[in-house]
């Protein structure tokens, strides 16, 4: 059996979760919605199958003293550091590449640092299951998570064939799917043969690397050169193609294989998500001290500024060191472009009135809505 090691994927700076995810602290550094950070809990789950000494981060330069404090049984070897910020794809290229010069051929299981995965045991056991399949089979092994609702912000995998190999179900015939509009969500949710694509992927070093010089040779011939032969990850992240990792291989490879992701899995991509995890008999998603009053769907977070919110419905209110989110759910598709456009933002709003001086603000798709503040409390009221 080839040695197994995780690399967990931790280079994102989650602006979809702006005011509390910043860049200097991401959300994967995050405690707001959990007990413990998304990357700690991440390694904290990794480590009942893979020791310490065999987990990798790849992170920006930046994150690497965070990720070092964050997580301090790893040794500074096992922080994997991107010179430039791009994609999923040079992340894990790179990665696989500096793993196979310095350990040799070996197993992989890539992870995101913010997902939240419940009922670990069945987590672990399919972990297990897809390293052994992917070292017998010799093929990419992804995680396929069942859907419990119709949903536009995953993409989605496809099988039509299974199989019993020993005591492990495996899916063939799979094909990568962006993400729907709704109808379609619907007709996959109903059908029964499409899958959540969970990003998470276990294959031989080996293999992937293959993968990549069929489909992506210009890319191979530059890891080889810049990380095979040589060490010089700046000249390599200087020229790679910026791309997903599955864009680039998942999607074009024929060489996959599925197992059935039968856990309770998030992957904890928007402000919205928390509604899922919240207590099913509570309205609404509330941290803080709060008052909301015949309000539905709303989640509201502040530490040091109280929220009075009357009859709001499917309400983003966000307060974090002086800067302010209060976007409609349906807004939420708007904030990375609110970010990039800096300064106090307003995108779709309609019959929006504020008072006061809330401080930095975004405010996304609202409509009939008053706002008033004195710093201490933000008031607001939605007028039907």
């Amino acid at each position: 059996m080839r040695r197994r090691v995780a690399l967990i994927i931790a280079g994102g700076e989650g602006e979809r979760f702006w005011p509390y995810s910043t860049p200097d602290l991401p959300k994967q550094f995050l405690s707001v919605f959990t007990e413990k950070s998304l990357i700690r809990l991440t390694f904290e789950r990794i480590a009942k199958m893979i020791p310490p000494e065999d987990i990798y981060v790849v992170t920006g330069k930046r994150y690497g003293a965070l990720t070092k404090e964050f997580l301090p049984e790893l040794g500074e070897q096992n922080i994997i550091l991107e010179p430039a910020k791009r994609n999923t794809f040079p992340a894990i290229a790179y990665s696989v590449f500096l793993l196979r010069r310095l350990l040799g051929e070996i197993t992989i299981g890539v992870f995101a640092a913010d997902h939240v995965i419940k009922e670990e045991d069945v987590f672990l056991k399919r972990c297990r299951e897809a390293y052994i399949a992917a070292g017998d089979k010799k093929k990419i092994v992804t995680f396929g998570i069942i859907p419990t609702r119709p949903e536009t912000n995953y993409g989605y995998i496809r099988s039509l064939r299974s199989e019993l190999i020993g005591d492990i179900r495996i899916f063939s015939d799979v094909m990568f799917i962006e993400k729907p509009p709704i109808e379609k969500a619907r007709e996959y949710f109903s059908s029964g043969n499409f899958f959540w694509n969970s990003g998470m992927f276990v294959f031989d070093s080996d293999v992937l690397i293959s993968e990549i010089e069929t489909l992506r040779p210009a890319d191979h011939t530059l890891l080889k050169k810049h990380v095979l032969e040589n060490d010089d990850p700046e000249a390599l992240f200087g020229k790679i193609t910026s791309d997903s990792i599955d864009y680039a291989v998942m999607e074009k490879s024929r060489n996959i294989l599925m197992i059935k992701g039968d856990f309770s899995w998030d992957d904890i991509g928007n402000w919205d998500a928390l509604l899922r995890m919240k207590e099913k008999s509570d309205p609404n998603y509330v941290l803080g001290e709060h008052s909301v009053e015949n309000c539905t769907g709303c989640v509201v977070i502040s530490e040091g500024t109280r929220f009075e919110i009357r009859n709001g419905k499917d309400l983003v209110c966000v307060e974090n060191g002086g800067k302010l989110l209060v976007s409609a759910l349906a807004g939420l598709e708007h904030l990375k472009t609110a970010i990039r456009k800096g300064g106090n933002t307003t995108i779709e709003c309609v019959n929006v009135k504020m008072t006061g001086n809330p401080g930095s603000y975004i405010m996304l798709g609202l409509k009939n809505l008053t706002l008033e503040t004195d710093g201490k409390i933000i008031l607001i009221n939605v007028n039907d």
